[in-house]
């Protein structure tokens, strides 16, 4: 199992492109267009799960955070194929989350990160109950103290997941409005949990 990162600015040109276009096959050839597939491989996996397996709106699953995010594969060989299985984006919050105008706006031009927010964790469901989530997770938490130099990582958890992140330590953050969380999500209601991580 390998770890991937794709980072900022990276993914701008290719968000900009329609994301049908990224979408249509389940496994990239990584001796094919390198590139290619740690940009489209995160987009297919998440594609997978929350527009068809979970019902979220097309035109939601990419958003003005994609860009900024970094985003995070585990890669498997598959039948002689490296395979992207399971993806996660990692956002870095430079700015106060919550205002009344709408969501927050991170600025990648400040040097203070205030925290990281973990988001669109999915894994291909052939690839489920092997704990692979906990690795995604971790990859974060370890990305956000070397990288983003911040002690604190949240996250918007499903409701049916909330019990699974309580067990890699989150704690649900009771003081967070209910209308900041998700407004363009509406496959699932979901809960701000937060988790102080070790030392930097």
């Amino acid at each position: 199992m390998k770890v991937h990162y794709v980072e900022y600015p990276v993914v701008h040109d290719w968000i900009a492109k329609t994301p049908s276009e990224h979408l249509a096959r389940s496994k990239l050839d990584l001796s094919k267009n390198k590139q290619d597939m740690f940009l489209e491989g995160p987009l297919y996996v998440r594609w997978k799960i929350f527009v068809e397996e979970q019902g979220a709106k097309e035109e939601t699953e990419i958003d003005e955070h994609d860009p900024v995010s970094v985003h995070i594969s585990l890669i498997e060989t598959v039948d002689g194929e490296d395979c992207i299985i399971g993806s996660v984006r990692l956002l870095p919050v430079y700015a106060p989350v919550y205002s009344e105008k709408g969501p927050f706006q991170p600025t990648p031009d400040n040097n203070k990160c205030y925290f990281g927010k973990l988001g669109r964790m999915a894994i291909l469901p052939e690839f489920r109950g092997r704990q692979l989530g906990k690795d995604l997770v971790k990859a974060c938490e370890d990305y956000t103290k070397q990288h983003f130099r911040s002690d604190k990582i949240i996250l918007d958890a499903q409701k049916d997941k909330v019990g699974w992140y309580t067990k890699q330590g989150y704690i649900i953050d009771d003081t967070v409005p209910e209308w900041t969380l998700h407004r363009y999500r509406v496959a699932k209601d979901h809960v701000r949990m937060y988790k102080i991580l070790s030392e930097l």
